[in-house]
């Protein structure tokens, strides 16, 4: 019996997925849907740099204050967690050079999208702008300095609200700091921070929070997609994109 339900349901998810993307295909898009996305996108991922731009200021500010002014209670505060004070001035470090390395890539984001080549290839920027925010730039330079940083997945969801289109950049975005970390860092051995397993402190609430926010982030992108596809090419295309305060 149950074996039947389950049967029922995968056929009933599967015709569904088969439906959704039949709606997807039989709407092509038109010329002036790809312009509205092109310049949608590219305003939103302007004000998608700026808004990081300012949050990493932020937390450049903290991230120095703790490292360079608070050094002596940091390094107290991961002897006790890691058992090693050494950690804290390579956490030190990294927390240096990684907040002027975002600072930086935002701001030739900034400045390459105005040029006539950034315009062209908006992908670009937006790829350096997300993986500046959900710590695959740092996890990357975290290696050097033998400190493994988990995925930031409250960012998934910020920029895909932000941005709300090409949601296939979006999974690119997500996958890479969460493949980082669970293949990257495995395949050098950088599995322990002083004495602790890192893949301890990868508690099952935190992999339900990585689920979730995929979950959540994804469907926003697709939902979007569905609705342009649906109404690409008609005059209430215009009107439906209105109603959800797109220009």
């Amino acid at each position: 019996m149950s074996q039947q339900l389950l049967s029922t349901a995968w056929e009933k998810l599967n015709g569904h997925a088969r439906h959704l993307c039949t709606r997807l295909k039989s709407h092509p898009e038109s010329s002036d849907y790809l312009t509205w996305r092109q310049q949608f996108f590219q305003r939103r991922l302007r004000l998608g740099l700026w808004l990081g731009l300012f949050w990493s200021l932020i937390g450049a500010v903290g991230g120095l204050y703790s490292v360079l002014v608070e050094i002596e209670e940091l390094r107290a505060n991961v002897l006790t967690i890691y058992g090693d004070a050494a950690i804290a001035d390579a956490l030190r470090d990294l927390i240096i050079f990684y907040s002027l390395a975002v600072l930086v890539v935002l701001g030739a984001c900034l400045v390459g999208q105005k040029t006539r080549w950034g315009q062209r290839c908006p992908v670009v920027w937006f790829l350096l702008f997300a993986c500046s925010l959900n710590e695959f730039l740092g996890q990357v330079i975290a290696t050097f300095f033998q400190i493994p940083l988990s995925p930031e997945t409250l960012t998934f969801l910020a920029i895909a609200i932000i941005i709300p289109v090409h949601w296939r950049l979006h999974l690119i975005a997500q996958a890479l700091p969460i493949a980082y970390y669970g293949i990257v860092y495995p395949a050098i051995g950088l599995t322990t921070l002083g004495t602790t397993n890192i893949y301890q402190l990868y508690s099952s609430g935190k992999l339900v929070e990585i689920a979730w926010v995929c979950c959540v982030s994804v469907p926003c992108c697709l939902s979007i997609r569905t609705v342009e596809a649906i109404g690409n090419g008609s005059s209430s295309s215009s009107a439906s994109v209105s109603a959800f305060g797109f220009p």
